[in-house]
């Protein structure tokens, strides 16, 4: 499971619910949500390094692999896709046997991953999907990942069709609940009732990092933390 990761010096969790999580990601999910959430586990390893922030790997790997999966229409429940992957990803923790604190744990990484801002003293989990995800998004503290693991974990997990296929999710027609709770307070507006912004912002976002991504590892620049984007 995910061998390219392990050669590149990361760890794995093979728990039975990292399994089933990245066994379902793999089942329901398009090819470019596949490697972007893998993308985003893998970022969000290298920035705890970076950070020295200490984590637990099968709270962040199972949170990462589901984080978007309340795009994936049969999990989309009508409000924040953010919110519909996070019940998605707890019950199939708690299905798994974990505990109610893990569970909600893997949900709060999730549901908070699109916030403007993080609340006080948020888990090592919600501060690495937060900025990983931005990474994947926008180049968000993409200096900060070593430029060594980068060709192989794009070689791995390339960004296939990842613009059209962000595009295509946020479009995807639904009720607009722009007013419920937790909604609307992203960077983009990912709420169901705001997603003209998202495509547009995302859009752009994919084309800063699949045209800037390279060039920012030659020549070892930053990417927009003010502009850091999630997905």
């Amino acid at each position: 499971m995910d061998e390219a990761l392990s050669q590149l010096g990361m760890l794995v969790p093979d728990s039975a619910l990292a399994r089933r999580a990245r066994t379902f990601l793999a089942d329901v999910a398009p090819p470019f949500l596949v490697n972007h959430s893998v993308r985003c586990y893998a970022w969000a390893v290298e920035l705890a390094r970076h950070d020295r922030l200490q984590f637990d790997p099968e709270i962040l790997y199972v949170s990462a692999m589901l984080h978007d999966i309340g795009l994936v229409p049969a999990y989309d429940l009508g409000g924040c896709y953010e919110v519909d992957g996070a019940l998605a990803a707890k019950r199939l923790a708690g299905e798994a046997g974990e505990s109610e604190a893990r569970a909600r744990a893997i949900y709060d990484a999730i549901a908070l991953h699109n916030l403007e801002t993080l609340p006080h003293d948020p888990a090592s989990e919600v501060v690495l999907l937060w900025d990983s995800a931005g990474t994947d998004v926008t180049g968000h503290r993409f200096a900060d990942i070593r430029p060594a693991i980068i060709p192989a974990l794009l070689a791995a997990y390339p960004r296939v069709e990842f613009k059209q296929g962000v595009q295509r999710a946020l479009r995807r027609p639904g009720v607009a609940q722009a007013d419920v709770p937790g909604c609307g307070n992203g960077r983009h507006g990912h709420a169901r009732g705001d997603r003209t912004g998202a495509v547009r912002q995302l859009a752009l976002a994919g084309d800063r990092n699949e045209g800037e991504q390279r060039e920012r590892v030659r020549r070892r620049e930053p990417g927009h933390r003010g502009d850091r984007g999630h997905l």
